[in-house]
């Protein structure tokens, strides 16, 4: 039978109040909890026909793939309510398996507020990343699996950065695997079964932190090519290009790709997190400067 209960946040919170984080370490099962933790876009009144569908995809795709155990469905519209609700559950009991539904990009997963007018919040691979969610892995149970169902969240290589830094914050305490999305979904109406994630990524983190690939990443140095085609054309656009800002940027991409020739590799060993970050901010930042400054028009190509 398809799983459609939901559990709001208020009466949730008021059956936690008062327990033990002490109680995070076993459930009365002795099994963790599994939970779908989506975007409240998604049960909104209102709400679009291909968010419908989508929604119907999700709970398709939760029924299929989620193990069997106690199961939380929850619904948030920032990153605020999104760490309050995992470390509530938490506290009575841990997280064996959660698959977080919500809109996605290469990089980032999205969360709509529920007031209209106000930005969607991100959750991407900068300086708070690590900040964000490394206090939510002591919720989950030791082999956990951890699903991003959003569109091409592990897409390209500032995708796949992302998914790794999320891997290894989340899962080196007890280890398990991460999945995430590689493609645009491909599930209508929830009449195909597999929501699109046979083209997702499959990282089996170790207890440690080390990570395992189920399919090759990008190769490091196309990541490496990227940034750095990007800096030579700045520096050959220079004589044109006379504003000190274009410079600091090529030196900035220039510094990035320095730090990526020492690492190596960016997504074995010890990753640096630091490093990754740095690599999707530039590439988020590289179509802005591009268009910002005229002069360079004729220096750029669309980033692959």
């Amino acid at each position: 039978m398809r799983f459609r209960a939901v559990i709001v946040a208020a009466a949730l919170a008021a059956a936690l109040v008062g327990e033990s984080p002490a109680l995070a370490q076993s459930c009365a099962n002795g099994e963790g909890v599994v939970m779908l933790l989506g975007s409240s876009e998604f049960i909104r009144d209102g709400q679009k026909m291909h968010q419908q569908m989508y929604l119907s995809a999700i709970h398709n795709e939760f029924d299929v793939s989620a193990p069997q155990g106690e199961r939380v469905e929850l619904w948030v519209s920032n990153l605020a309510e999104f760490k309050s609700q995992i470390e509530q559950v938490s506290r009575r009991c841990r997280i064996k398996y959660i698959m977080i539904a919500t809109h996605a990009s290469p990089g980032a997963l999205t969360f709509s507020p529920d007031t209209r007018g106000e930005e969607a919040e991100l959750l991407q691979l900068d300086g708070t990343l690590v900040s964000k969610l490394a206090p939510l892995a002591a919720a989950l149970a030791p082999g956990a699996t951890v699903k991003l169902a959003g569109c091409s969240a592990a897409a390209r290589c500032d995708g796949e950065n992302f998914a790794a830094a999320v891997a290894q914050t989340l899962l080196a305490r007890g280890g398990g695997m991460l999945e995430a999305e590689r493609s645009d979904q491909n599930s209508l109406g929830g009449l195909t079964r597999t929501f699109g994630m046979r083209a997702s990524h499959k990282i089996r983190v170790a207890v440690g932190g080390a990570l395992h690939w189920d399919r090759e990443p990008i190769p490091h140095a196309q990541c490496r090519e990227i940034l750095a085609t990007h800096r030579n054309r700045l520096l050959s656009a220079m004589p044109r290009c006379t504003s000190g800002e274009v410079a600091g940027i090529a030196r900035d991409l220039g510094s990035v790709v320095e730090g990526m020739d020492r690492v190596g590799d960016r997504l074995r060993g010890a990753l640096d997190l630091a490093l990754l970050a740095r690599y999707n901010s530039e590439i988020d930042r590289m179509p802005g400067v591009h268009k910002r400054f005229a002069c360079l028009a004729n220096a750029a190509t669309p980033l692959k």
